[in-house]
């Protein structure tokens, strides 16, 4: 939602199995607006080893932030690759981030106080041979990304990196689930990142959703059985 109250809905349009597009939905508070900004995507299935006899899904991991100037950034997951499009010029710019196997699962990006990006992400996702991935961290001022925790939970059925909260000193705030099941929460305050554990003994089942607010309060959303 940006300062004029639009809402804005980034997600992934199905052509097939494999291709797609990457779509944007906008209210105005009378009128949904579509657009196409990717009719390129490229993505496969996702096996899911954890559920009963497996299952395969379909996503794109899109995040979307507008900036102080109600221009609309979003990453999302192509060929493999995370990819950014923004429309701060007037039109829609899209590149690569990262590329390598599996990169850019459970994105999330926030606009920092400058006007731009910075991205979280899991890193070399490989659900047939580990239950542990790299949590990375990039931003557009910076020329490689760096490894928050080289063992983040990968996620399976819950979505296990809260959003990106920057404060007024342009520090980044995020918490995330480890594969060990740990709610960790992590800051890059002097360009070094700092990380505490929150909780501990968290199922990767359980655990569905986390968010920091803006006085650092981070709440959890957790599948309870009784």
């Amino acid at each position: 939602i940006d300062k004029n109250d639009t809402i804005y809905v980034s997600y992934l349009y199905s052509y097939s199995n494999n291709n797609g597009a990457l779509k944007l939905a906008d209210y105005n508070g009378t009128d949904w607006n579509i657009n196409t900004l990717d009719d390129g995507v490229e993505y496969g299935q996702i096996f899911d080893p954890s559920t009963e006899g497996g299952s395969d899904y379909y996503n794109i991991f899109t995040s979307l932030s507008t900036d102080n100037d109600d221009k609309i950034h979003i990453t999302y997951l192509s060929q493999n690759n995370l990819k950014y499009i923004n429309n701060t010029t007037g039109s829609w710019v899209q590149q690569q981030i990262d590329s390598n196997k599996d990169i850019g699962r459970h994105s999330v990006i926030a606009i920092d106080n400058y006007g731009n990006y910075r991205a979280a992400y899991l890193s070399d996702y490989d659900a047939y041979s580990s239950l542990s991935t790299a949590l990375n961290f990039i931003s557009e001022n910076e020329a490689n990304e760096t490894t928050i925790d080289p063992n983040a939970a990968i996620g399976l059925i819950s979505k296990p990196i809260s959003n990106i909260r920057i404060d007024e000193n342009n520090s980044s705030h995020i918490a995330y689930l480890t594969s060990d099941g740990n709610l960790t929460y992590a800051t890059n305050n002097n360009n070094t990142w700092e990380k505490q554990t929150i909780k501990t003994g968290i199922g990767n089942n359980t655990f569905k959703n986390a968010v920091i607010d803006k006085d650092n309060n981070i709440y959890m959303l957790l599948n309870i059985y009784d």
